[in-house]
């Protein structure tokens, strides 16, 4: 992990002195599996902890291994935040993650709020939940979380890895965009909570700001073994930062200049007047329902309906 960081180290000094932007910081979110099953996390923690002028860094859990002792480790350890997945009231978040995990996560919840370490609360909003958010959100507020990001989920895999069968459709994504602008006003009114959805389409109400998919270009992920990934979503490896570094990869891979291309517009999306900002929508999601990531977002209501057919786009 110590090499990955060294690499990511330079990588994000090149990336200051060309934007001319010495101040800016990136963000490292260690996630899994469940990263405090290792024993080298905190040393991993500690390292980042000496470079706070570059890096703010987060943990993501599901939870069950956050116990007193390990919440106040985690405080020492500076951790900007630390985020656990909540997809629903105790029936459906134990339904989806097996019994006993919404007590686990509600305990950390608690763990961490009385070491005083920032929390957020991540809903994986697909078919099966996606009503849900209302009550995830006043759980949250109850257990005095400082944010809900509510984000695409999808839990059913195919056998290459992909997953599709729960991904919501564009209908029911439009609903799940009227009921998080709702949220956010309500958060407004009351004991404030931040709502979050920065990739779920929900501007297309003309509630929000247009967002984009930061897929290889403001977001990479390196997996365990070291593959270079355009995002910890995207399962589609583009090489491995064992033999050639992160800056290499970044500069040299056809697909992340792919992603890049801010003139490549996604298909069905033609002609749509948000697609410059949008670009597509979520590139993992078109990825795995079509196999092209450059397809429309399939939770998109304004994509044009395209074939069901694959393109060879990588």
């Amino acid at each position: 992990m110590l090499l990955v960081l060294r690499q990511f180290e330079a990588f994000v000094s090149r990336w200051r002195l060309a934007r001319r932007a010495p101040d800016t910081r990136a963000r490292v979110v260690i996630h899994g599996g469940e990263p405090l099953l290792r024993p080298d996390l905190f040393q991993l923690l500690d390292r980042l902890a000496t470079k706070r002028d570059t890096f703010e860094y987060a943990v993501i859990s599901d939870g069950r291994c956050i116990d007193e002792r390990i919440a106040a480790r985690l405080a020492r350890a500076g951790v900007s935040f630390v985020q656990v997945g909540l997809d629903g009231t105790r029936a459906t978040h134990d339904r989806l993650h097996g019994e006993g995990a919404f007590d686990g996560c509600v305990a950390a919840l608690r763990h961490l709020q009385a070491n005083a370490v920032p929390t957020v609360v991540a809903f994986g909003a697909d078919t099966t939940n996606y009503h849900e958010l209302g009550a995830v959100v006043r759980i949250a507020r109850g257990l005095r979380a400082t944010r809900v990001w509510v984000d695409l989920g999808a839990r059913v895999f195919r056998d290459d890895g992909t997953h599709v069968e729960s991904v919501l459709s564009a209908d029911q994504n439009r609903e799940l965009s009227a009921a998080i602008a709702a949220e956010q006003d309500s958060s407004r009114n009351v004991e404030r909570i931040e709502v979050v959805a920065h990739r779920c389409l929900h501007f297309l109400d003309d509630h929000f700001l247009i967002d984009s998919c930061g897929a290889g270009d403001t977001r990479i992920a390196v997996a365990a073994n070291g593959d270079l990934l355009p995002c910890d979503r995207l399962v589609t490896p583009i090489g491995n930062v064992l033999d050639r570094s992160i800056a290499e990869l970044y500069d040299h891979s056809h697909i992340l200049q792919t992603l890049r291309d801010a003139t490549r517009v996604a298909d069905g999306c033609e002609g749509c007047a948000d697609e410059p900002a949008c670009r597509g929508g979520l590139k993992c999601i078109s990825y795995a329902v079509t196999g092209n990531p450059f397809a429309a977002d399939p939770c998109c209501w304004l994509a044009i309906p395209l074939p069901d057919l694959a393109e060879e786009a990588l």
